[in-house]
């Protein structure tokens, strides 16, 4: 979570670029580096997936605005408003909000769910962040629509890693990339291991887990772990 609002003040601020344009000797003073930044304050955030992820972001946003909207179909509408989220369609999201996250988990149901035609909803100048899994995306449809320079984006996830090293994709000026590396801290690994271990004991002693995801009939048969193609 606290991943992805870095990815979005480092769009909406471009301290990625300015910062490798201070290193080149090519940097920008005062307002002429700043001509098409934009700040956080009441723009729309839409949640592609209100699950764990989302929920520990959302406190990390509502500081910046409260026009958070979020699209997931396992999820009731009162769920959401009771988080102080707006439940509302796919495409509604997608053409509403300026900064968009995908956060859901992977499915039988949402491989390339973002296509060609979803893509084409997204505002002009709009900032895409990809957290979860790369296969709820149609790849060449994305480089696609990042290669019209029409949108920003944040991706940690691929759907083949290691990207390969003369992939077009690496070329792109409006994308931040990061090596699948928004969860991979040693505290978090170890913070896993002990939400096991005390649920272990709980199970031991003839009681229900509570830390870790229950295991629902109707759904846990449409869940995919894979998370990249090839790796």
């Amino acid at each position: 979570a606290e991943m992805a609002l870095g990815f979005t003040l480092s769009l909406a601020r471009d301290i990625h670029n300015a910062h490798q344009a201070f290193i080149s000797g090519k940097e920008k003073y005062g307002g002429e580096a700043s001509k098409k930044n934009f700040l956080l304050k009441n723009k729309n955030f839409g949640m592609i997936g209100f699950g764990d992820l989302a929920k520990a972001l959302l406190p990390l946003l509502q500081p910046f605005s409260k026009k958070i909207f979020s699209y997931d179909p396992w999820l009731t509408d009162k769920q959401m408003l009771d988080n102080e989220v707006y439940p509302c369609s796919l495409n509604f999201l997608l053409k509403k909000c300026d900064i968009i996250y995908v956060l859901a988990s992977m499915t039988s149901k949402n491989q390339n769910l973002i296509n060609k035609s979803k893509f084409d909803l997204l505002k002009k100048n709009a900032c895409f962040i990809l957290m979860s899994r790369a296969a709820i995306i149609n790849f060449p449809d994305f480089y696609k629509k990042l290669k019209s320079n029409q949108i920003y984006a944040a991706i940690d996830v691929f759907p083949i890693e290691p990207v390969d090293k003369n992939d077009p994709i690496r070329k792109l000026k409006n994308v931040i990339f990061s090596a699948h590396r928004a969860g991979a801290l040693e505290i978090v690994f170890k913070e896993m291991g002990n939400i096991v271990y005390d649920d272990m004991k709980l199970i031991m002693n003839n009681l229900p887990p509570k830390l870790c995801k229950k295991a629902e009939r109707e759904t846990v048969g449409l869940l995919r772990s894979k998370p990249v193609e090839h790796n």
